[in-house]
């Protein structure tokens, strides 16, 4: 009887690691590396803006690559460039024609672009060329299944933050900004997304949790007993 309830007993704590990977739904990353890590061996989109021409205007609306550009900041339209930090050739800045060179206009410290996907998607990360700022100022990516900031020290690549997340709930809907009393100025580059499943199957986990259980129900009944 007292080894059923040692087994009973360990069962219990398997489970239990079971409803903690059930309630964890989204996974925010501030690591490219590790986002990509994550989502290793699934499908995956990345627009890195090379296949438009240099100053090519997106305005709101307009679909790209899958994408519903819906919102930029007021009176600004997207813009591709090829002046400020990217990794390719080019990147996603936004052309001003309140400012003295629009083709040279970056996302102001508070403007926010909100998009859209044609088909919904389980992983998005973007990265942000930009000064160094607070943590938390910059990079707020604002889905139906949760936020990411980033900022901070240190940078993930060079001049980048990253922002990215990974979720077990399907979504259509981003909003990317920054805080407008802390932030940097910023372009956008490598916008990378999938519609593909991307968190663990949790059924998958169910064995493993148990087989822990019973391992702990075993290592408990096999502790030796003292004397007294």
């Amino acid at each position: 009887m007292r080894e059923f309830k040692y087994l009973l007993s360990g069962l219990a704590a398997g489970c239990c690691l079971l409803v903690g990977e059930v309630s964890a739904t989204t996974i925010s990353f501030t690591s490219s590396a590790a986002f990509n890590l994550a989502l290793s061996g699934r499908p995956v989109t990345v627009e890195g803006f090379e296949s438009y021409a240099v100053n090519f205007t997106i305005a709101n609306g307009t679909v790209l690559n899958g994408v519903r550009y819906d919102s930029f900041p007021g009176g600004t339209m997207g813009r591709i460039d090829n002046n400020f930090n990217r990794f390719g050739a080019q990147s996603l800045a936004l052309r001003r024609p309140s400012d003295p060179n629009p083709n040279k206009s970056f996302f102001n410290p508070g403007e926010t672009l909100s998009l859209s996907f044609i088909t919904p998607i389980y992983a998005m990360g973007i990265f942000f060329n930009a000064n160094f700022t607070k943590p938390g100022s910059l990079g707020i990516l604002t889905t139906p299944v949760g936020t990411v900031t980033t900022g901070g020290t240190p940078y993930d690549i060079s001049t980048f933050y990253f922002a990215g997340l990974i979720s077990d709930v399907p979504f259509s809907t981003v909003s990317i900004g920054s805080n407008s009393r802390s932030s940097s100025s910023y372009n956008l580059d490598n916008l990378t997304f999938t519609s593909s499943p991307a968190v663990p199957d949790r059924l998958g986990f169910l064995i493993p949790a148990l087989v822990f259980g019973a391992l702990c129900a075993f290592g408990y009944r096999s502790r030796p007993r003292r004397l007294g």
